[in-house]
C-alpha cells in the first residue's frame, strides 16, 4: 500500500523564479497560500501573513527541512529564505482538504476519488510517526490539514505549528475541537507535544468514521461546559453505533485524558498495519501506491 519515494533536494530560489503567483488558495495561522508555477508544474506558495509571523514561518521551514517524509506535503523550494519575506514553494494538492472531501461524501456527491477511513488513518499515522521519530510534534492535526491530490494520494500539510520536543511548550494549541486536555489546562500550565498529536489523531478518527465534524451531536454546549468536559473526560467526539470494535478501541485509547496512557504514533501504525494487511488481502485497498494511492471510480 505504501511506496516510500525518494525526496528531491530543496531548491533555494527567489520568488521571481515562481511564475503566475496569483489565485489565492487559503490562509492559515501564520501564512497565506497562493497558486503558482515552478519548473512547469503547479505549486502552492506560502508566505507569512505579517512581519509578526516571520519567526514562526522560519520554524516551519526548519521543520519541513528536517522532517522530509513521503506522508507530508513536499517542500520543493524556499524563496528569499534569508529575507524579511521568505516563502515556501510546496507540492500542490489540487483535491482540497479532507474536511471538504468528507462533507461531499456525506452529502452523497459523486466523486472521482474513493478513500477509505483506513487509508486516510494510515497516511496520517505514518506522518506522525515520521515527525515524532525526528523529534517534532505537528501541533495542528485536523481534517483541514490533510490534503488530497486528484492523482489519488493524500498527505499531511501545514507544519506551521510544528515544534521540536526540546521546545514544545504552552504555545497556542490548534483548533479547539482537536485540542488535547493538557493543552487546555489553565490552572496548571504545562508542556504538551507528541501525545497531543495522538489525541488530535483520535478526534480525526471520529471524523473519518462519521463523516461529521467532531462533536456534531453536542453543539448545544457552552464553550465553558465543553472545555470542562474535555478536561474531565466526560466530553469526547462520538463514533457511529456500528463502528468496528477495533477502530472504536483505538480511538478511545487515543482520546484518553492521561497523555502518557495514549499509544505512540509508532504503536498506532502497528495496529493499523494488521488491518491494512487484511484489507489488501481482501482487495479493499489499492496496493500500488505513491505514497498512498486511492482507488479511482470508473
Amino acid at each position: 500500500m505504501i511506496f516510500r519515494h525518494k525526496q528531491r533536494p530543496v531548491d533555494e530560489i527567489t520568488l521571481a523564479d515562481v511564475q503566475d503567483v496569483c489565485s489565492h488558495l487559503g490562509a492559515g495561522g501564520n501564512g497565506n497560500v497562493s497558486k503558482g508555477s515552478y519548473h512547469g508544474r503547479f505549486v502552492a506558495v506560502k508566505r507569512p501573513n505579517s512581519a509578526a509571523h516571520v519567526q514562526s514561518f522560519r520554524t516551519e521551514i526548519n521543520a519541513m527541512l528536517t522532517c522530509a517524509s513521503p506522508y507530508l506535503v513536499e517542500l520543493l523550494a524556499i524563496a528569499d529564505r534569508h529575507s524579511k519575506t521568505p516563502a515556501l514553494v510546496l507540492e500542490y494538492m489540487d483535491g482540497g482538504n479532507l474536511r471538504t472531501y468528507l462533507d461531499k461524501k456525506k452529502s452523497g456527491e459523486k466523486m472521482s476519488l474513493n478513500m477509505t477511513k483506513l487509508e486516510v488513518a494510515w497516511v496520517v499515522a505514518n506522518a506522525l510517526r515520521d515527525l515524532h521519530s525526528m523529534g517534532f510534534a505537528h501541533g495542528d492535526i485536523k481534517s483541514l490539514n490533510v490534503l488530497v491530490s486528484s492523482m489519488g494520494y493524500i498527505k499531511v500539510g501545514d507544519l506551521g505549528t510544528a515544534r521540536e520536543r526540546a521546545t514544545i511548550s504552552t504555545a497556542v494549541p490548534g483548533t479547539l475541537y482537536w485540542t488535547a486536555p493538557e493543552a487546555l489546562r489553565t490552572d496548571i500550565p504545562g508542556r504538551y507535544g507528541m501525545e497531543a498529536d495522538v489525541y488530535a489523531f483520535g478526534v480525526l478518527l471520529t471524523e473519518l468514521d462519521t463523516l461529521e465534524l467532531p462533536y456534531y451531536d453536542q453543539l448545544s454546549m457552552t464553550h465553558h461546559a465543553f472545555v470542562n468536559g474535555v478536561l474531565d473526560g466526560s466530553v469526547r467526539p462520538t463514533l457511529r453505533k456500528n463502528c468496528e470494535p477495533w477502530y472504536q478501541q483505538l480511538t478511545e485509547q487515543c482520546l484518553l485524558a492521561n497523555p502518557n496512557a495514549r499509544p505512540t504514533a509508532a504503536k498506532i501504525v502497528e495496529v493499523l498495519q494488521t488491518h491494512v494487511a487484511a484489507a489488501v488481502a481482501s482487495k479493499d485497498v489499492c496496493t500500488c501506491s505513491s505514497p498512498v494511492h486511492i482507488r479511482t471510480s470508473m
